[in-house]
């Protein structure tokens, strides 16, 4: 086995001479000023005055800065109404145009002293008609791409006659059918869990 050379090092000599400085260069150290004292009063104005005993011009108090009031006084006087038919005259500028933004208001029928709601029956039969086949379903949990959802639909309930399947705004994804039989039908089957996978596994 070799052994090492030992190097011994020289000791660092601390330089303690001091090299004469130029009076022309500046130093790099300025003198800090120290700032004047500055007094401070924590007291109210009207405090001062019955603690020293002595009378302030109206002149000399600052009468700018507003008083502390009573902030029920203040809600009190504040127009809300003016507030909010300034905030709902500027709702509809920045909307963006959409089915739900074109239903007109229909006024209410008076019939006795309660407000009826008039409905269109046509409308609603056109509605129902469009919900009867249909189902809703959720995927809890997670949130699969509408493809590999729609994939999943097809696959378990394709024979059984789907129309259409659309992924609605909400999350959710509806199912329509060709009739209420079949739609029945996949109601009794009871909950289908997205590929075999249970909820809280």
């Amino acid at each position: 086995m070799v052994k090492k050379k030992r190097v011994s090092r020289k000791p660092a000599i601390a330089a303690t001479e001091v090299i004469g400085t130029d009076q022309d260069l500046p130093s790099i150290q300025e003198e800090v000023a120290e700032p004047e004292a500055i007094e401070e009063f924590h007291d109210t104005i009207e405090n001062m005055i019955t603690e020293i005993g002595t009378e302030v011009v109206e002149s000399e108090v600052d009468r700018g800065s507003p008083k502390p009031g009573n902030w029920a006084d203040e809600v009190e006087q504040a127009d809300f109404q003016a507030d909010a038919r300034d905030l709902w005259s500027k709702f509809k500028t920045n909307q963006v145009p959409s089915p739900s933004t074109k239903i007109s208001f229909i006024e209410p029928v008076k019939v006795g002293d309660q407000f009826v709601a008039k409905l269109d029956l046509e409308e609603i039969a056109v509605e129902a008609s469009y919900w009867k086949n249909a189902i809703v379903c959720f995927v809890l949990g997670v949130n699969p791409p509408f493809k590999v959802f729609e994939g999943f639909i097809k696959r378990i309930w394709g024979n059984l006659g789907i129309e259409k399947v659309v992924r609605m705004q909400s999350g959710g994804t509806l199912v329509n059918f060709r009739d209420e039989a079949t739609r029945d039908l996949i109601l009794e089957a009871g909950v289908i869990h997205f590929d075999k996978k249970n909820q809280w596994c």
